[in-house]
């Protein structure tokens, strides 16, 4: 069901209510076990001290673990679009969607929110649960370093990491800004392809995402060696970014057209 006017956040956020109604209690059991498994990993770097295994909690340590918490909440966001069909592969789940009081726009946006943001929320659920883990097991087992938090290590990567980004050399302010802009258009490009592709393709969506993307990147490399000598790395940056932005934009706007035409009984290869 389509409602005409204005779009509505209201609306938005009743069917974000909704769909976390239905999609959540399943994907919090699969987040409880992600966390419990990514506490695993983190004791990959058990130590022992002679009298028995401690939690290795060094600086190095505790690096890598928020490292590898940064990783998965990078691949969260760019791999949660893939989710946007979630609980809607029956006939009848798509029919109950679409009859939903809602514009085709509303309906988007609130699945394009709980593929992204809400993909990203479970993934730092996981992380959370695997750090309360962490530090229960090192309060019992005992540590290298002392207690330590695990979402600390993250946060101090995560902020490392855009810090890094856009730290600019001396007197470089364009360069830094062209280089942190160049990330965050590359970000949105890879991330409307595992958009665009599981709502046009109705089987392999993500493995085409995945294989697209290898080719996008290897396509830039060669691109960047082709030109000149004379160009300079920040005007590289800037036309990478005008590049990803704009393939981006076309992304989403095939991507919300697709959606728009979603059928009740789709294709057999594709969703429209």
């Amino acid at each position: 069901m389509n409602m005409g006017g204005r779009f509505s956040f209201r609306r938005v956020a009743l069917l974000l209510r909704s769909d976390a109604e239905c999609v959540c209690p399943a994907l919090l059991k699969v987040t409880l076990g992600a966390g419990f498994f990514l506490f695993l990993y983190f004791m990959a770097t058990y130590g022992y001290d002679g009298s028995g295994i401690i939690s290795v909690t060094t600086d190095a340590a505790m690096r890598w673990k928020g490292s590898v918490s940064k990783g998965c909440l990078v691949m969260a966001m760019v791999f949660g679009p893939s989710f946007i069909y979630a609980g809607m592969a029956r006939p009848d789940a798509r029919l109950a969607f679409m009859m939903r009081p809602a514009s085709a726009a509303e309906k988007f946006v609130g699945r394009l929110l709980l593929s992204t943001v809400g993909v990203s929320a479970l993934v730092l659920l996981a992380v959370a649960v695997a750090d309360l883990l962490h530090l229960g097991f090192s309060l019992a087992a005992g540590t290298s370093d002392g207690l330590r938090s695990v979402m600390a290590s993250l946060a101090r990567e995560t902020a490392g990491s855009v810090s890094d980004i856009f730290r600019p050399a001396p007197h470089d302010w364009p360069a830094a800004l062209a280089h942190g802009l160049n990330a965050v258009a590359g970000l949105l490009f890879f991330q409307s392809l595992y958009l665009l592709c599981p709502l046009l393709l109705a089987r392999g969506g993500f493995v085409v995402a995945t294989f697209s993307a290898v080719v996008c990147r290897a396509v830039f490399v060669a691109l960047r060696h082709c030109l000149p000598d004379t160009v300079s790395q920040s005007a590289c940056d800037f036309m990478w970014m005008a590049l990803g932005l704009l393939l981006a934009v076309a992304n989403y706007a095939v991507a919300y057209r697709s959606f728009r035409r979603m059928q009740l009984v789709n294709g057999k290869w594709f969703n429209i």
